[in-house]
């Protein structure tokens, strides 16, 4: 049997169907793997039948605190397992993982690691040489980039420029689709939703951190008419920056915003995109080389979106030119007359075979197993 084991200290619904997945397809492929899960708690994995679930009841602490001891215990686990194979689905704490990597001589196990997009390497110059030493290092067989325009995805020009030779062990993947492909019916979504019929819907969806500028959108959505409703699910009790919520009730354009201030389930996401006319990201410029899982969804959901003017979206739009607009970053006038340009070319007919293009081009983004196949079929 083949030993790989998988490492997750969180417990994101998200990230838990990716990786149950990922692992679901990985042994349906080869029946003689063996699945070691590595985890913080008991969560809502499938379990493959015959697996070992070994529960680290103080990862998750050593997560919250980014504790240097985070990896120590799943390494140390690989070398007395004898695990061959092993997948670090969010690898959020480089410098502790070299550490350990380096400490560990009798490690043999291979590694398969993973950042969503290139935070890790986005923000800081020093912290890229960490994550270059890593790949280079002779445990690691794949170094896998999520981002939203796939293996043609920009990352940092000082990162691209030191990892051309290291082409052989880094892969750009497609960010991941968590939803099917489909149209819902407007009309009925509102229904359920208690949403306005005839309001020209805009939607922000996801955590209210200030780097995804909730903030900006609500600013923006003053000089709007009464034409526009605002739709902002949300939940608040995540909020990482002083912004005072409640001044919403003084607006006088109240009734034309809807808050939903809680975690909303899979159909409730979908009624949510499907009663929307367009979805806005109106990120900051932190968020420069980041992906966007919204904006991934906006298009599965047949959505217009709005997005800023810098990279991964410019890439994106230069290639899908029909799927949203850009608004120049950080600036409430600039998003003001997108939105309302928007509203006059929404779905126009080009999107539709734009829609269908990344559709496409996307379709092996939910096999990211066969990367991981790979390693291991060229490695035994």
């Amino acid at each position: 049997m083949i030993s790989f084991a998988v490492f997750y200290q969180n417990s994101i619904e998200t990230e838990i169907r990716i990786i149950d997945t990922i692992v679901t397809k990985l042994v349906a492929n080869n029946k003689n793997i063996k699945i070691y899960y590595f985890i913080s708690e008991k969560i809502k994995f499938s379990y493959i039948k015959n697996s070992h679930i070994h529960i680290c009841p103080n990862l998750k602490y050593l997560a919250k605190t980014s504790s240097d001891r985070i990896y120590q215990n799943f390494l140390q686990f690989c070398i007395n397992k004898k695990i061959q194979f092993a997948f670090i689905p969010r690898l959020n704490l480089p410098e502790f993982f070299l550490n350990d990597l380096n400490f560990y001589k009798k490690l043999d196990t291979k590694f398969i690691l993973m950042d969503q997009s290139f935070n890790l390497v986005k923000d800081s110059p020093v912290r890229s040489n960490v994550v270059l030493k890593i790949i280079k290092h002779q445990n690691i067989k794949k170094f896998i980039f999520d981002s939203l325009n796939g293996s043609e995805s920009n990352g940092p020009k000082y990162f691209e420029k030191y990892t051309k030779k290291l082409k052989q062990k880094i892969v750009k993947w497609h960010q991941w689709r968590d939803s099917e492909p489909q149209v819902l019916n407007r009309n009925k979504c509102r229904k359920k939703l208690n949403l306005p019929k005839n309001k020209f819907i805009i939607l922000f969806f996801g955590a209210p951190f200030y780097g995804k500028g909730i903030d900006i959108i609500i600013s923006a959505f003053k000089y709007l008419n009464k034409d526009f409703f605002l739709l902002l699910s949300s939940n608040l009790k995540l909020v990482n920056f002083e912004y005072n919520f409640h001044n919403l009730k003084k607006y006088k354009k109240f009734k034309s915003i809807k808050i939903i201030d809680r975690y909303v389930s899979t159909k409730e996401r979908e009624d949510l995109f499907g009663a929307t006319d367009v979805v806005c990201l109106p990120y900051r410029k932190s968020y420069l080389y980041h992906s966007s899982a919204v904006l991934t969804e906006s298009v599965l959901f047949n959505k217009f979106f709005i997005a800023p003017n810098f990279d991964p979206f410019n890439q994106f739009i230069n290639k899908y030119k029909n799927l949203g607009l850009l608004f120049k970053a950080e600036n409430i006038k600039s998003l003001v007359d997108k939105i309302k340009e928007s509203k006059k070319i929404y779905l126009n007919k080009n999107y539709k075979k734009d829609r269908e293009k990344y559709l496409k081009n996307s379709i092996e983004a939910n096999n990211l197993h066969k990367v991981i196949l790979n390693v291991i079929n060229s490695s035994i």
